[in-house]
């Protein structure tokens, strides 16, 4: 089975923590899976297992939203990593995406029968998903209990079959929660929310799905078989005074390790890109 996995990142959190997260995916995970690296304002040094992809490279309906001053910074910024998803869901050759965030480490060696685990044939993904049954809205004050639970997902990190007859499908469709504004039914307009109720609409067609957060937890991945192989620095660790601190102790002797080095840094539309378009 042939797996690519992905991420995204900009310069400025490439040097926070996206350095880390490759080099434990470099060291880590198994040799023949490769990366798909969409990246923003930067290009780091080549190696073999990563592909660069920047960001400005993606269709006119990523620059269009992301121009459009009718959505929030942080609406924009989740939709870079939508954007992302949706194009290497159309582009990669894999069998099987594994979706990395950034800021997700890897703390000990990956077998690929491990990972292969997670990447079930006759379904669309497995994925942590999380319902939600209520919304504290900021203007008002008060809580909004919605009539039903909305789903969504933590897409720290979720694996999709890209051989599944509604790969694409699914993909396009997720991609007009953005192209088309909607936004209405979502609790909030980010990727976790769009994956979420796309989840919701090919259930309802007979699309099967693995959720493994089967005791909803807001913050599931330690209570999966992922952990603690897998290690995500959720807001508050990220905050932490002493990041690097926490980062040691997670990743240990690998902390000190040497990481990929930025080799340009520019808004990707230099020479350096021709490389990327043949």
């Amino acid at each position: 089975m042939k797996i690519d996995v992905m991420t995204s990142f900009s310069k400025e959190y490439y040097d926070k923590l996206g350095k880390y997260s490759v080099k434990t995916f470099l060291k880590y995970w198994p040799e023949d899976i490769n990366m798909l690296a969409y990246v923003e304002g930067c290009r780091l040094e080549d190696h073999p297992r990563i592909k660069q992809i920047p960001l400005t490279s993606l269709d006119k309906e990523y620059h269009d939203f992301q121009d459009n001053s009718k959505y929030k910074s942080r609406t924009k910024t989740f939709a870079k990593k939508g954007y992302s998803w949706v194009d290497a869901v159309m582009t990669s050759d894999a069998d099987y995406l594994i979706w990395l965030d950034a800021d997700l480490m890897t703390t000990q060696p990956v077998s690929k029968q491990f990972i292969e685990s997670f990447c079930d044939s006759n379904l669309l993904s497995s994925f942590m998903g999380v319902y939600f049954s209520d919304k504290f809205d900021k203007k008002t004050g008060k809580l909004r209990v919605f009539d039903k639970p909305k789903l969504g997902a933590e897409t720290g990190i979720y694996f999709y079959n890209l051989k599944h007859p509604q790969a694409k499908n699914f993909a396009s469709r997720y991609k007009e929660y953005y192209t088309q504004g909607l936004d209405k039914d979502l609790r909030r307009f980010i990727d976790t929310d769009v994956f979420g109720a796309c989840v919701v609409e090919y259930t309802q067609k007979g699309v099967k799905f693995d959720n493994f957060n089967p005791g909803n937890y807001k913050t599931p991945l330690s209570k999966t078989k992922l952990h603690p192989t897998l290690q995500h620095l959720k807001a508050g660790l990220k905050r932490s005074d002493d990041t690097e601190g926490v980062l040691y102790s997670m990743l240990g002797d690998a902390y000190h390790e040497p990481t990929l080095e930025l080799i340009t840094v520019d808004d990707g539309t230099q020479a350096v890109w021709k490389q990327h378009a043949k």
